[in-house]
Formats: structure tokens, C-alpha cells, sequence
């Protein structure tokens, strides 16, 4: 199906005004993104050099009464005194956490967008919209498709679940209750249920609700389960009256917890941990900078609008703003990561400043010569 919409100029005018708003919010949350980012990535690392550097190596076969209200590491077997159960359908498992998956086949409705410019500045946007079936976790909405006779459910029959094993322990330590969502579900389990709904059916590790696995129809639904595995864990963390915490302590910003599967030593749980905060702290200057670069160029979207009136020109001036506002998004994500860096890290914050005034100064060039010609 294709959809077909045509837009005059002086709407499309009157939009670009109205985007200009939520332009200037994107750009002004942007700073504060950046900034707080920043500050969270120090603080993380000072906690991670606080914790690196003050940790303790526990033997796991017993509790060591000297280490009480201490950072521990501890690395041994993880044990449960039951399996992890999900109740509704009956399915036990040996491992410290159960995970059930549904997933319901529906309609999933795509759009293929193409915009044409025209003289006069009106624009005429085709849509061409597909359909495809699909496993799905989440609920589709069918009620506002385009097409007819692509019609969900309006309901889940079931949820996920998330269950817990009780009795966890690494070694001799207990693990705190509020800890056990650290324990990875990523190892897939083939149930043996006792309550089978009506209906439903074994399919390989699947509990099928349908007529046929191999022949799926919108509704069916599948369910699935995942466990986090019993056998060796390492973790750091605060040790009280022999149960594994969060650490805490007054020269830290926050609790220090590490937990990973198999038997690592406290400076790769470190390192590994300051790898993660790195990349975070990356992805984040990602995000906070198209942030600032897509709110600039919803800011000068009138411009290139009005220009519209000859395509070419339009274009021509959406070209050259969205140059100069990827320079000036550029200039100033860091400038406000270099002021960041300077509150808390004076030298870098410095090196960075300088380095984005050459962004600024850049993009200042190349405005004055685009007006110009």
C-alpha cells in the first residue's frame, strides 16, 4: 500500500516554526547530558580506584570474621538451596535465576518514506507500507495501521517472569536478596512444566499456544525460558555478618558491587569495570552530541523552508546549515565536556577547550564564506 500526502509551503513554514521549539529543547538538554555524564564517568572511576585499591581477597570456604564491614572479593562455586520456580506453569530450575520469555506472532507494520520537493515549496511525501508477521515480546497496536485486515490481539495471554532461587550463596557467603538480578540469564533452559495451559504443546524448548509451531498464525504464542547458571562466580562486595552487600563508604559517590561468571581476580573485575565505564561515558558524548547537532538543525529548518520555493536553493541551504551546525554541535559538546573535565579534571578540561574553539572557529569560517557566495 502507498499513501500518498502533499504539503504547502506555508504549513511546511509553519511546522519548521513549531520544531524550532522542540529544537531548542533537544539542544539545551544536550548540555545537560554532556555535562552530567561527564561527572558521572569521574565519579565512577574515582569509586572504581577507590575500590581497586582497598579491596580484599577472601577465601571463599569460610567467612573471615576480620574482614567484616570490608570490600571483599570472593571468588568460588554460587549455590542454591532450592531450584528457581516459576509457579504458574510449573517449571523448576537448578540455577540461581529463571527467566520466562512470551512472545505472541502478530502483524508488524513497516514504512518506507520518500519526499519530493516541488516548485513553489510545497513538498509531496509517498509512503509505501508493508506488512510481515513476527515474534514479538511487546503488545502491537493494529488499531491505527494504515492497511486493513492486519488485525493483533488486543491482549498478552501471559507475561514474562523473572524468579529467583533462594539460599544463593558464592562459597560461604550469602548473597544479599536485592543482589540476585546481577546473575546473567543468558543460558537458555528446555522446561519440563507440570501446568500446561489449554491448548499448548512441547516444541523443542518452547511451550507452544497454537495449532502448529511450524505454521504459526497471528496469536500464537510462545514461551521460552533462560536461567543463570549455577558454578563459578567472582564478585566484589561489601561483606556483613557473612552476607555479600553493596559497599558503601563515606569516600565514595556510590556502592561499589561487581559481579561476574567464572573465576576472575580483582584487578580483571576492575579493569573490566573500568572498560564498561568508559564505553558508557563514549556512547553517552555520542548521544548527547546528535542531541545537539539535531537540535540545530531543527532550530535552522525555517531557513532552508523558506528557501524552498526553488528546490535547489532549498536544498543547497539545508546542505550548508547542516555543515555548519554539525561544527557547531561539535565545538560546543566540547567545550561543555571540556568545562565538565575542568570542574573535575582541570588539565584535560583545558587541552579540550582549545581543541573546541578550533571546532567553533571552524564552523564561523565556513558560515561567513557560504554567505559570501
Amino acid at each position: 500500500m502507498i499513501k500518498t500526502t502533499s504539503t504547502g509551503w506555508f504549513s511546511r513554514i509553519g511546522n519548521s516554526f513549531g520544531g524550532m521549539l522542540f529544537g531548542l529543547l533537544l539542544f539545551l538538554l544536550s548540555f545537560a547530558l554532556l555535562f552530567w555524564n561527564e561527572g558521572r564517568a569521574v565519579k565512577r572511576a574515582r569509586d572504581l580506584e577507590f575500590g581497586a585499591e582497598n579491596v580484599i581477597k577472601a577465601s571463599a570456604a569460610a567467612v573471615n570474621p576480620k574482614s567484616e564491614g570490608k570490600l571483599v572479593h570472593v571468588s568460588g562455586a554460587a549455590t542454591a538451596t532450592g531450584p528457581a520456580v516459576d509457579q504458574e506453569f510449573g517449571v523448576q530450575a537448578k540455577a540461581l535465576r529463571l527467566e520466562r520469555e512470551v512472545e505472541m506472532y502478530q502483524w508488524k507494520e513497516k514504512g518506507t518514506s520518500r519526499t519530493k520537493k516541488k516548485m513553489g515549496g510545497s513538498e509531496e511525501k509517498s509512503t509505501q507500507y508493508t506488512y510481515e508477521m513476527v515474534w514479538e515480546d511487546d503488545l502491537l497496536n493494529s488499531s491505527d495501521y494504515e492497511e486493513a485486515g492486519h488485525v493483533n490481539p488486543s491482549t498478552m495471554p501471559y507475561s514474562g517472569l523473572e524468579a529467583a532461587a533462594p539460599g544463593v550463596k558464592i562459597g560461604a557467603y550469602n548473597m544479599a536478596p536485592n543482589l540476585m538480578g546481577l546473575f546473567n540469564t543468558d543460558t537458555p533452559f528446555t522446561a519440563k512444566p507440570t501446568k500446561m495451559p489449554a491448548g499448548s504443546k512441547m516444541a523443542g524448548n518452547l511451550i507452544y499456544i497454537g495449532a502448529s509451531a511450524q505454521a504459526p498464525k497471528i496469536g500464537d504464542v510462545r514461551i521460552s525460558y533462560k536461567i543463570a547458571p549455577l558454578g563459578a562466580y567472582s564478585i566484589v562486595a561489601g561483606q556483613q555478618g557473612g552476607v555479600l552487600i553493596e559497599y558503601a563508604h563515606e569516600d565514595l559517590n556510590d556502592p561499589v558491587i561487581l559481579l561476574e561468571r567464572g573465576n576472575l581476580s580483582p584487578e580483571a573485575m576492575f579493569k573490566s569495570a573500568q572498560d564498561s565505564n568508559s564505553f558508557m561515558t563514549l556512547m553517552l558524548r555520542f548521544v548527547g552530541f546528535f542531541m545537539m547537532f539535531f537540535g540545530l538543525r531543527m532550530i535552522s529548518k525555517p531557513l532552508s523552508v523558506l528557501a524552498d520555493i526553488l528546490p535547489f536553493v532549498g536544498t543547497a541551504v539545508g546542505f550548508v546549515t547542516g555543515f555548519v551546525s554539525f561544527f557547531i554541535a561539535l565545538g560546543f559538546s566540547m567545550i561543555t565536556i571540556a568545562i565538565a573535565w575542568i570542574f573535575y579534571r582541570p588539565l584535560i578540561g583545558i587541552l579540550m577547550l582549545v581543541v573546541a574553539g578550533g571546532a567553533i572557529a571552524a564552523a564561523i569560517a565556513l558560515s561567513r564564506k557560504a554567505s559570501k557566495a
